[in-house]
Formats: C-alpha cells, structure tokens, sequence
C-alpha cells in the first residue's frame, strides 16, 4: 500500500501527456469561434446583398419617367431576382423563408411655391433653386436570419435584417 502514493506523486509529476489534454480542452473553444466567425460572415454578407439589391431598385426607380405600380414591381423583381420580368426565381438571401418583398413608398412634393419641401426639411437640406417637384422614393425589407451553426450549440435565434434604402431626385 506504500507504493500507492508514491506512484501518484509520480504521476502528477509527470509532464507527458499534458499536451494532449491541452489540445483537446482547446479545441471546443476554437471551433465555437470558428463558427461565431462563419455565422456573423455570412450574416454580414447577406445585408450587403440586400441592401446592394434595394440599392439597385433604387437606382433603377430613379430612372424611370415616372413611379408607378408597374415600376415599382418591376424595381421588386430587380432587388430580388436581378431582372425586371414577372415569376422569376429569387436569389439569395430573398429566398429565404419569411424574406419579405421591398416595401416601397413614393411621394412627390412641389417645392415651386415654397422654396423648400417637407421632404427636403426632414432631411436637413433646402430645395436647390431648380423650382422642379422633388420625388422621394422609400425602400424598406426584412430579411430573417438563423445562425445554423450556433444551433448545435442550442442558440436557435431567429433574426430579422431591416433593409432601408432611400432615394431622392428632382424633376423627371
């Protein structure tokens, strides 16, 4: 029985070993990074497309004669598929489920007779002096969002991306 605790003094002494314990109480911690990385890149490049696709609606609503229904599913069509045409298959991040289509809100205001619209006062700008109507056009989307990887884990969040994009231009 004396050996007992001689051996056991040796084997807490003892320095082989302790390196594979480290490596293998390091490696969850790691690899939970890895995936906290992974989700919040993919998070991340899922708002830029969004919003790069509001930002081409946008773009596009800009340059049309003059804002109407037709125009504006047009612009809807464009952000989410990446073509004007009707019963087109949405890309990605708009075919996730629940990704709502752009809302998109247009208002034209007369600065002819003010000299400065409604529209230009909440923006904290005047009316440039071209005494032409000013269209403000507003996009606005949510896009949800589950961080699978995290779902191991058991973080089953759902997360909702607001997109907003505005747009503003005077005369037709």
């Amino acid at each position: 029985m004396r050996q007992f605790p001689g051996k056991l003094k040796s084997f807490l002494r003892s320095q082989t070993g302790s390196v594979t314990v480290e490596f293998v109480a390091s490696v969850p911690v790691l690899l939970a990074g890895l995936a906290v990385c992974f989700e919040f890149g993919r998070a991340f490049l899922a708002y830029e497309i969004a919003s790069t696709d509001m930002e081409v609606a946008a773009r596009y609503l800009s340059h049309t004669s003059s804002v109407t229904a037709a125009s504006i599913l047009q612009a809807e069509n464009l952000a989410q598929c990446g073509t004007t045409t009707t019963g087109c298959t949405k890309h990605w991040p708009w075919n996730v489920g629940g990704a709502t289509s752009p809302s998109i809100t247009e208002t034209t205001e007369s600065c002819t007779t003010t000299g400065r619209c409604a529209t230009c006062s909440a923006v904290g700008t005047d009316c440039l002096p071209f005494n032409q109507d000013v269209t403000d056009v507003k996009l606005a989307a949510q896009i949800p969002m589950t961080l699978s990887l995290l779902g191991y884990i058991g973080v089953n969040e759902l997360y909702t991306m607001q997109i907003v994009d505005r747009v503003m231009w005077i005369g037709s």
